[in-house]
């Protein structure tokens, strides 16, 4: 097969996967209750979903879109698999061009929260970065899937992390796009049980695993001050990156 057949076979490939899941119609569907779910019935209310996309950045959740699509999740995978940290460098740029860090609602929670925690939002999305490169330390490729000790610890950080930011994705779908990305990335481990082998229960366990996480979000997070879950994810982030140093 020569290049130009190569790339003809993974973009079409790559058409159901932007289309329908894992982006697409899937994506769609799973934002809208995640936004339900984390910020209340009133956000998938017509009004209030047509409002929060005219503010949104299009080449912002465009580039978080294409990197939900290219998780390596679902039935029909890639001819070319794309490495976890290609992945993460897309979320990494959405996140780059993510210029609503300090929405109007953001303002109000550092109010009522106290000063010191301006950046609390950016820093808990880069210890979710790092939880989801950390286990690639412990691997032999880029492609590998890491099944050990590392990647799961991995997986509880970005959970942590997800749900700490559930409320601020409620109203911003780029934002919420991210977080189905970091999620994405961080549950390989989980596809490697003999129980999730079939495509159809590891999406309804994906959907199961990111609804969750917006629950954990609404119910959990308020209780807790901010900057400590960044502080938890931070750690737990610290302690994969060792145990995949040490325990490969």
């Amino acid at each position: 097969m020569n290049d130009l057949a190569g790339f003809s076979e993974w973009t079409l490939a790559l058409l159901p996967r932007l289309f329908l899941y894992p982006g697409g119609l899937w994506l769609l569907a799973v934002v809208v209750a995640f936004r339900s779910l984390a910020g209340g019935r009133h956000r998938i209310s017509l009004g209030a979903l047509s409002a929060d996309f005219l503010r949104t950045d299009l080449f912002d959740l465009a580039i978080a879109w294409a990197a939900v699509a290219l998780l390596p999740i679902g039935g029909a995978l890639l001819p070319f698999p794309t490495d976890r940290l290609a992945i993460a460098g897309l979320l990494s740029i959405s996140l780059a061009f993510d210029g609503r860090f300090f929405t109007a609602q953001d303002q109000r929670f550092i109010r009522d929260q106290g000063s010191g925690i301006r950046d609390w939002r950016l820093g808990t999305e880069l210890t979710i970065l790092a939880a989801v490169v950390a286990p690639i330390a412990g691997q032999r490729t880029l492609l590998d899937v890491n099944s050990g000790f590392s990647a799961w610890i991995s997986l509880v950080a970005v959970l942590v992390g997800v749900a700490s930011l559930a409320s601020r994705a409620a109203g911003d779908f780029p934002l919420a796009a991210r977080l189905v990305g970091w999620l994405g990335l961080a549950s390989t481990p989980l596809w490697t049980l003999s129980r999730l082998q079939d495509p159809v229960r590891v999406v309804l366990a994906f959907t199961i695993l990111v609804l969750a996480a917006a629950i954990a979000g609404r119910v959990l997070v308020p209780r807790i001050r901010a900057g400590w879950s960044t502080a938890v994810v931070c750690t737990l982030a610290a302690l994969s990156l060792l145990t995949a140093l040490l325990l490969p």
